[in-house]
């Protein structure tokens, strides 16, 4: 646990190094627990649903605290920000894609136009069962996973210092 990473399963864990110790800050963004570790010793912890959460622990003189942060549960980005003495001292934010890239809504309002008009067709004129229409339906939903799986962009973990 000595690096930064992630896993949708597994949670993401930033990690800092401060006055010759190794600081681990985890987080689940499914089960929202937390917990901070210095050097490997679980110094708190905690479950929190919210955008936005903190935890506070001690490291010789000083008061740190870290705080999680996102926009989004499902997209993103996660911040985690480091305190010392109650200013913002490092931020390490986890990027999942690009938040510029957006789809258009017209072209949200043209997948689900072709998908009511490929319903029509085969309900109607063709005749087919309606289970032809679930398979139809799948078959564009693996389309665009494929697709997207095959263009998304590699998960970073950006730090900044304050």
């Amino acid at each position: 646990m000595n690096k930064d990473n992630f896993s949708f399963r597994k949670g993401a864990t930033f990690h800092f190094e401060e006055e010759g110790h190794i600081i681990n800050s985890w987080f689940s963004a499914f089960s929202g627990l937390e917990k901070v570790f210095i050097d490997g010793v679980l110094v708190s912890a905690q479950r929190n649903l919210s955008m936005k959460s903190d935890q506070i622990f001690e490291l010789g003189d000083n008061v740190y605290k870290t705080e999680f942060s996102t926009k989004n549960i499902f997209k993103g980005p996660f911040v985690c920000t480091l305190y010392k003495n109650n200013n913002p001292y490092r931020i390490k934010k986890l990027i999942l894609h690009d938040e510029n890239i957006k789809t258009p809504f017209f072209m949200k309002l043209w997948f689900i136009m072709i998908v009511g008009f490929g319903y029509g067709v085969t309900s109607s004129v063709l005749d087919f069962p309606n289970w032809a229409f679930v398979v139809f339906i799948l078959a564009i939903f693996l389309t665009t996973y494929t697709y997207s799986k095959l263009h998304q962009k590699e998960i970073k973990i950006i730090e900044e210092n304050v």
